[in-house]
This record gives structure tokens, C-alpha cells and sequence, in this order.
């Protein structure tokens, strides 16, 4: 229990439990990479394991704008391009060092999302998403035109980005920056929403009028709301870019955005670890159902002809009820659900 606000602005944990969990957590993540390359569980490979690194990127960002501050935004898939747009012009044709190439790419995320922001201080709620769709649309045309007059019809390609003398030219060392970025994107946002402006985004959310009359300069939070948003939904875009290797304007399309929602949603709006629990199973779960069907084969009773004939219908069906089941059952998402499961832990065998 925290005593003073010293105690509660803590990054570090407090209690010898928590230390154990953190080495072990760490432990974890170091070995993954390794455990995966080798085994593939559940038919997980390691592309899967970074594409959802990335996801939980854009996830904590969504999250930041929709769950913490209460903006609709369609432009998730716009920005995505726009940091692979940055990352063509300063690190293929212009040579800029990769660090700076996806910093600086973060940053001209930020500029046109507080730009694409300014609706929102007059608009609210559909509007406000229709706004944005309309971004959305504008990004991509001029993508595709930058593409086609520098790079041609077959897309950008990306070389292999080298930072501190080493090359990411494999998955495990993919692996590992991105879960420095995914480390740094959660600790800086878990920190600013513990700042005044991070309670801020949550009065606005939770009314602006109110927020208003409270002192809350209400137009600066929702443009603050946005860059900072789109400055990490860039800076992913970039990373993303570099990591594929080639992309194209058919890269981005409104079922990212639509997945992007599917994660926060699941995940729990409101909360940085329902975002990154949402990313995961958005991710892992079509793998798994995937390599289940596998497992199953043709000749099994009932569902085996199924899976034979319509493997790839049948695995999103299946991800569809599995979301629906977890809203019915807890409507505030996976992280609502972790912390029920670990509060029970830490009262037993007193809880029920």
C-alpha cells in the first residue's frame, strides 16, 4: 500500500515479489526468441512474435487517443504509411542513419497528427471519425503517388537497416530492438499518463466541459492527444517498413485500422497492458488456430472435411466468436480479466 505520492510516481517496483516477477519476466523475454526459433509453439513462428511487437505499438497508441482521452480516429493506417513515407525519403533516398531516419519519421507523425487533430476541436464523436477517414483516404493517394513517381508500381524497397555496428538482417535481432521500442513506448506512456496532462486526456475523455471549467486547456490536450498518438503510430510505420523490406500503398488498409480497434477493444480501453494483451491475441490467435487446424487434418469426423475446404473461413469465424465470448463475458476487456485473475492470487485463500 502506498503511503505518499513519491511511493505511487515509482517506475521500479516496491516489493520483493515484484522484483521476482520483473527478473523473471525478463528472463522470459531474453529466452523467447530462442524458444520460438526452435520450436514454434503452437505454431507461432518469429515473424509472428515481431509483427506483434509492432501491433502493440499501434495498440498503446489508439489507446492513448480513443481509451484515455475519448477521440474517435480512423487515420491508424495513414500514419502507419506516413512513417514508411519518412523512412523512403530520409533513409533510402537521402541516406539518413536508421535512428534518425524512424525518430524523425515519428516526428512528422506528430506535426500532421496535430494538424489532422484540429477537427477535433469543433467535431466529437462520428464526426470526428469521419474526419479522419477522410485522412485516411487523402494519406494513402498521395502514397501511392509518391511511389509510383520515386520507386515505380512495385513498391518501396528497404535495405537493412545497421544501428551501434549492428545489422537487422535476421528475427532474433529484429526481436530484440523491437522490444526495446515496445519496453520504451509502454514505461513513456505509462509515466505521462501519471503526469497532469496524462490526467488530463482522462477528464476530457470524461468530459470536456467539465475538464474546461476545471482549468484543463481542453483544445492543447486533444492536439497533445494526437501528435503523441501518431508520433508512435509513425514511428512503428517506419520500423514496420524496414522490417518487411518492401512495401507498397496495398500494405495499408482499413482492416489494420479495424484490427487496431479489435485490440483495445478485446484488450480493455483505458489501460496500456489491456492494449498490449489485445495486441497479443490478435496476433498469436490466427496462428494457433491455424497450425489446430493443421493438427486436425481431413480425415477427422465432422470437422475435418471443413478445415480441408475452408481452413481460412472457418479460422476467422472461429476469432470472431472468441472476441464476442470475451466481450460477453467481460465486457472491459483481457486486462480487466488479468487483474481479477491476480487479485484472487494475492487474497488466497481468502477470496472466493
Amino acid at each position: 500500500m502506498t503511503t505518499n505520492y513519491r511511493q505511487e510516481l515509482r517506475v521500479l517496483p516496491r516489493r520483493p515479489w515484484q522484483w521476482v516477477w520483473l527478473v523473471v519476466a525478463t528472463a522470459f523475454l531474453i529466452y523467447a526468441p530462442t524458444w520460438v526459433e526452435n520450436s514454434a509453439p503452437l505454431g507461432i513462428g518469429s515473424a509472428d512474435v515481431n509483427f506483434a511487437l509492432i501491433t502493440i505499438m499501434g495498440a498503446v497508441a489508439l489507446n492513448l487517443l480513443v481509451g484515455y482521452t475519448g477521440l474517435l480516429s480512423m487515420g491508424h493506417a495513414a500514419f502507419l504509411a506516413l512513417g514508411a513515407f519518412g523512412a523512403a525519403i530520409l533513409g533510402v533516398k537521402a541516406g539518413v542513419p536508421f535512428w534518425i531516419t524512424v525518430i524523425l519519421s515519428g516526428c512528422m507523425g506528430a506535426i500532421v497528427g496535430a494538424i489532422v487533430g484540429l477537427p477535433s476541436l469543433r467535431l466529437r464523436g462520428l464526426y470526428l471519425l469521419l474526419s479522419t477517414l477522410a485522412l485516411n483516404f487523402i494519406a494513402l493517394f498521395l502514397f501511392l503517388k509518391y511511389q509510383l513517381h520515386a520507386f515505380g508500381p512495385a513498391g518501396i524497397n528497404y535495405p537493412y537497416p545497421s544501428f551501434l555496428g549492428i545489422t537487422f538482417n535476421t528475427d532474433t535481432k529484429w526481436y530484440f530492438l523491437l522490444i526495446v521500442c515496445v519496453i520504451g513506448t509502454m514505461v513513456l506512456s505509462r509515466n505521462l499518463l501519471r503526469t497532469r496532462d496524462g490526467r488530463a486526456f482522462v477528464a476530457v475523455r470524461d468530459s470536456d466541459v467539465a475538464a474546461a471549467v476545471a482549468g484543463v486547456n481542453v483544445s492543447a490536450i486533444k492536439l497533445t492527444a494526437f501528435a503523441l498518438s501518431s508520433f508512435i503510430v509513425a514511428f512503428a510505420g517506419a520500423l514496420y517498413a524496414y522490417y518487411v523490406s518492401t512495401v507498397n500503398q496495398d500494405t495499408y488498409t482499413l482492416n489494420q485500422v479495424i484490427g487496431y480497434y479489435a485490440c483495445v477493444i478485446v484488450g480493455g480501453l483505458g489501460s496500456l497492458s489491456g492494449a498490449v494483451y489485445g495486441a497479443l491475441l490478435y496476433s498469436f490467435l490466427p496462428p494457433i488456430l491455424t497450425q489446430l487446424s493443421n493438427d486436425v487434418g481431413p480425415n477427422a469426423p465432422v470437422i475435418g472435411h471443413l478445415l480441408a475446404s475452408h481452413a481460412s473461413d472457418l479460422n476467422l469465424v472461429i476469432f470472431g466468436v472468441v472476441v464476442i465470448l470475451i466481450l460477453m463475458v467481460r465486457p472491459q476487456g483481457l486486462a480487466s480479466m488479468a487483474a481479477s485473475v491476480g487479485k484472487a492470487f494475492r487474497r488466497w485463500p481468502y477470496s472466493s
